[in-house]
């Protein structure tokens, strides 16, 4: 589809779900090649830091999350009137993890990497669904 026949709306939307494809494929790299980064990064963060741990296992669906929603942005960006479908899914896992880290942050109040795993998660939803609903009229 050309940029001629999308409308503004729809050209953010289609450009904001680029920059997601780029920063989920980062994202899914960084978490494949150096699982302990984003945790050993979220120490830096004043209050009690996470656990470090040699398990593996919830690595391994993080890494696979963040390809699919790399996939679905990257899809989704390359029609987004056609695909915008494939929007919706990655709001639903945005909403149920900011969800979590907050019911996490709730359990552990000290904890405050869940508190910015929120924020993070939070803003990302907040602003590709503000985007989603301006580009429904188009």
């Amino acid at each position: 589809m050309s940029d001629i026949e999308l409308s503004d709306a729809e050209r953010r939307l289609r450009d904001l779900l680029r920059i997601w494809t780029a920063l989920f494929a980062a994202g899914t790299l960084s978490f494949a090649m150096q699982p302990d980064r984003a945790t050993g990064s979220l120490g830096l963060i004043p209050g009690t830091a996470l656990e470090q741990s040699s398990e593996r296992f919830w690595n391994a669906l993080s890494v696979s999350l963040m390809a699919t929603l790399t996939a679905l942005c990257g899809i989704a960006a390359s029609d987004v009137r056609r695909h915008r479908s494939l929007i919706l899914p990655v709001l639903v896992s945005k909403a149920v993890s900011s969800g979590m880290f907050l019911l996490r942050f709730g359990q552990q109040p000290r904890r405050v990497p869940y508190l910015a795993g929120a924020l993070c998660d939070g803003s990302i939803l907040a602003v590709t669904l503000r985007h989603y609903r301006a580009a429904a009229g188009h």
